[in-house]
């Protein structure tokens, strides 16, 4: 059970860590200039080289593509419409 929980911390007003069974993600938010509005966000993924990996190169490509995919789509479709919502006037 506990190799599919997901550790979130908060480090400052804009940072998260996310730590998983196989690897941590770095979420950073930055405002763009004085626009309230606006905001980048920068994702780092922190993950086991192929070689400490343990697996063949085909299924560390496969692994990690897959889990880009997750991360990206959790954010599209499930964090960013919440913020979005969270910061209406």
């Amino acid at each position: 059970m506990i190799e599919h929980m997901i550790e979130s911390c908060f480090l400052a007003p804009n940072t998260m860590l996310l730590r998983h069974a196989t690897h941590i993600e770095l979420l950073t938010f930055r405002p763009v200039g004085a626009n309230p509005d606006e905001a980048i966000m920068q994702m780092r993924v922190m993950a086991p080289t192929l070689e400490d990996s343990g697996l063949t190169e085909e299924h560390w490509a496969k692994r990690w593509k897959k889990n880009w995919e997750i991360l990206i789509a959790i954010l599209h479709d499930e964090d960013f419409p919440i913020l979005d919502g969270s910061q209406r006037r």
